[in-house]
C-alpha cells in the first residue's frame, strides 16, 4: 500500500485543524488501534500522519518564534516523540537547548551534543537507548 507524501499531510493538517494541540495524541491513537486491530498497513500509514503532525507542528513553532522577533532567550519548547518497539509505542520528550538535545522517557533522561542529524532522528535513536536500558516493571 503506497500512500501518496501529499496525502499523507492533507491528513496531518487535517487532524492538526480537528484536533489541536493534541493531534500527535490523536494520531498514535488512531496508529495504536490498526495496530491492536491487526491492520498493520493502517497502522504504518497513521504513524506516517503521526509524523507529519510532528513537522507541522513544529514549523509552526519556529516561524512564530524567529518573525522579527527581539533577542532574548527563549525557554526550549518540549517536542513529543514515539517510536514502536516489539508491537509496543513508546512516547518520550526531547529539548534541542544550546547545540544539546536532551530526551526523557519515564524518569530517565539522556543528553547528546546536536550533529548533522535531524533532532528527531536523533530523539528515536536515544529513546530506544532509553526504553532498552529500563528494566521491565512488575504490575
Amino acid at each position: 500500500m503506497t500512500t501518496n507524501v501529499f496525502d499523507i499531510y492533507r491528513a496531518a493538517k487535517l487532524v492538526i485543524d480537528q484536533n489541536g494541540e493534541h493531534a500527535v495524541d490523536f494520531a498514535l491513537n488512531r496508529a495504536t488501534q490498526f495496530y491492536d486491530n491487526g491492520d498493520m498497513k493502517g497502522a504504518a500509514v497513521w504513524r506516517q500522519i503521526m509524523k507529519a503532525v510532528v513537522e507541522l507542528q513544529r514549523g509552526r513553532h519556529t516561524s512564530a518564534r524567529t518573525l522579527n522577533a527581539p533577542k532574548k532567550h527563549v525557554a526550549p519548547i518540549r517536542e513529543r516523540v514515539t517510536l514502536e518497539l516489539d508491537g509496543k509505542f513508546c512516547m518520550g520528550s526531547y529539548t534541542v537547548e544550546g547545540g544539546i538535545i536532551t530526551v526523557e522517557y519515564d524518569l530517565h533522561r539522556l543528553s547528546a551534543r546536536m550533529n548533522s542529524t535531524p533532532a528527531l532522528v536523533l530523539a528515536e535513536v536515544m529513546l530506544r537507548e532509553l526504553v532498552a536500558s529500563d528494566p521491565p516493571r512488575k504490575d
